[in-house]
């Protein structure tokens, strides 16, 4: 991910462009928002569009991300210790989810 320039977006945006490493645009859907309630910051979880309706592994883009009257912004998660918490956040909200039955 490009981290030199932050994305911002307007309100409540449910697809959102973003640039890969090798600087391509590539639109994602947000499947998952969490605010953690000690530190008050908040993180959202995307997927790539092309990949958001199969049934196998997809790549899931975290970031954490800070309103504006603009919108929000996404930031690039800084350090390995806040790559685990939102792993961890991420794990128990897809635990909690129901499965979905054939």
């Amino acid at each position: 991910m490009s981290e030199e320039q932050p994305i911002v977006l307007g309100e409540n945006e449910d697809f959102i462009p973003i640039i890969t490493e090798d600087g391509e645009e590539l639109l994602c859907e947000k499947i998952l928002e969490h605010e953690n309630p000690e530190t008050g910051r908040k993180y959202v979880f995307l997927v790539p569009v092309s990949e958001s309706d199969d049934d196998e592994v997809q790549d899931v883009f975290p970031f954490r991300y800070l309103e504006s009257e603009e919108g929000f912004e996404l930031q690039a998660l800084e350090t390995d210790e806040e790559w685990d918490e939102v792993e961890e956040v991420f794990n128990a909200l897809m635990d909690a989810l129901p499965e979905d039955e054939d």
